[in-house]
């Protein structure tokens, strides 16, 4: 299923655009189905972890039980996945962007080796240490239009791991922003939050860099998207692995989905490329329509303004 999904993704030009950007993270699929496990969320369910390629399309599928928690084995799932677009021909990827879950020593090295640039969160518990030894901040607006100060420093992660003399440096990438209640930072000394991520992308401007990692929660999005339009939330089998089909076509009918809705807007007024699947039926599909007669003739009353000949 996933070779069928990647060529679907192929034959409609995804993998080809000029940028390649992939998306990857866990879900939480609640479902009392037959054999699934308790999520850390104490309900039953499936955690599946996914890839997005350019914020819309759902690129690779790996079913977990729900009591797999997002760090683990998950270098083994993104390598099955980079495996995969190797056998089909795909060996371009620009970027990859990934929550703290993905903040591993394996992860990171094999990620590295796949795509020109990564940005990964990174938890404050295993970098707040050099907080306090960046020495310029930036003062910036965030997405809210509230006051954050930016600032960076490169740093050596993952010390025990890497063999001696082959230390490697990463750039972080840090953002703060004052908290309400005025509580200070034990390590700072100062009443900010602190939001990290680790690049190896040493080129790309502070600000734009930052922007470009928080540019993920679009496609974080689609999993709402997943299970609300196209079934995600409502897992038809008892088995996991069947059930891993049924996402995976299911997510097939999103990618065509994109397709549908991006030549139809240029056809119809009425449609646009951002619209769900419920607006999207009321526009197209439900139409309010009667039969009525005249002048001997039967005609077909279709109602709104839809570009419609009858």
């Amino acid at each position: 299923m996933a070779d069928l999904n990647i060529k679907l993704l192929k034959h409609l030009g995804v993998l080809d655009q000029e940028q390649v950007v992939l998306d990857y993270d866990n879900t939480i699929i609640f479902t009392e189905k037959e054999g699934c496990k308790m999520t850390y969320k104490r309900n039953y369910g499936y955690q599946p972890g996914v890839c997005f390629v350019n914020e819309q399309n759902i690129l690779y599928i790996e079913n977990r039980n729900g009591n797999s928690d997002a760090k683990s084995f998950q270098a083994d799932t993104i390598k099955r996945m980079f495996q995969h677009l190797e056998s089909n021909g795909i060996t371009r990827v620009d970027k990859f962007r990934a929550d703290s879950a993905s903040y591993q020593y394996e992860v990171i090295k094999l990620i590295e080796q796949k795509v020109q640039s990564f940005y990964i969160g990174v938890k404050n518990a295993y970098v707040e240490s050099y907080f306090s030894q960046i020495q310029n901040w930036t003062l910036t607006k965030d997405q809210k239009d509230e006051d954050i100060f930016i600032g960076e420093i490169e740093y050596v992660p993952f010390a025990k791991q890497y063999a001696k003399g082959e230390d490697k440096k990463y750039r972080l990438l840090v953002k703060k922003k004052l908290r309400k209640d005025g509580q200070v930072n034990l390590f700072t000394n100062e009443p900010y939050d602190y939001y990290a991520i680790i690049t190896n992308d040493f080129t790309t401007p502070l600000q734009d860099a930052i922007n470009f990692y928080y540019q993920r929660g679009r496609s974080e999005k689609q999993f709402d998207i997943a299970k609300n339009d196209f079934g995600w939330n409502y897992p038809p089998f008892s088995d996991l692995f069947k059930n891993t089909v049924f996402l995976y076509f299911s997510a097939m009918c999103r990618n065509l989905y994109n397709i549908v809705l991006s030549r139809l807007s240029k056809i119809y007024k009425n449609v646009n490329v951002l619209h769900r699947m419920k607006r999207f039926i009321f526009s197209i599909i439900t139409i309010p329509a009667v039969w009525k007669k005249a002048a001997r003739q039967w005609y077909l009353r279709v109602y709104g303004n839809i570009p419609v000949r009858t």
